[in-house]
């Protein structure tokens, strides 16, 4: 028999959390509105789960196509003062990122800081794209590549994903959204 508190379950899928925990989901797409037609980025989608589903903001889970996805927070529904689910944004994500971090040494001499290289923490999945629009100076006449990065991992400025320095982190949406160049 089919109730109303569960006709939605229908419609779920198996997801699975990078740790291993699977759980029930929908993914459906965010409508914010139409995309100018200058913008190429990635869609952006949401995730429906049950309240008590073991997933949160800052897991990176898969799909049933193994598509692997960023989960941010977003919003909770609740009725009559029950909470009845969780929908979470998710950012597609397209590349496994060398992450790197500069080492340091005090010269015993000088007192100063010096480099000794990066060291590698691992690779990281994230989104990297295009800002929306990218602006140059028309003054300098040079324009540097800047890519926008979504991550789950608390990147600290000056790391270097895939060769390019992090200028810039905000912690969004349980998220970080960093710049790099």
């Amino acid at each position: 028999m089919v109730s109303l508190n569960t006709v939605g379950r229908r419609f779920e899928s198996v997801l699975v959390t990078d740790q291993g925990k699977a759980f029930f989901g929908t993914i459906e797409p965010n409508s914010e509105g139409r995309l100018p037609s200058y913008e190429i980025s990635e869609p952006r989608l949401l995730l429906r789960v049950d309240h008590l589903a073991p997933v949160s903001s800052g897991d990176i889970i898969k799909d049933v196509v193994g598509r692997r996805f960023i989960v941010a927070d977003h919003d909770i529904s609740f009725t009559a003062g029950q909470v009845e689910y969780r929908t979470h944004r998710l950012f597609h994500t397209n590349r496994k990122a060398v992450w790197e971090r500069e080492t340091s040494v005090i010269d015993p001499l000088t007192q100063q800081k010096r480099s000794t290289g990066s060291a590698q923490l691992g690779e990281i999945w994230c989104l990297m794209e295009a800002p929306q629009r990218e602006f140059s100076d028309p003054q300098l006449r040079v324009r540097e590549e800047r890519l926008r990065v979504v991550l789950a991992q608390p990147v600290e400025l000056g790391d270097i994903l895939d060769k390019m320095v992090v200028r810039r982190i905000n912690p969004i949406l349980g998220v970080y959204v960093a710049e790099v160049q």
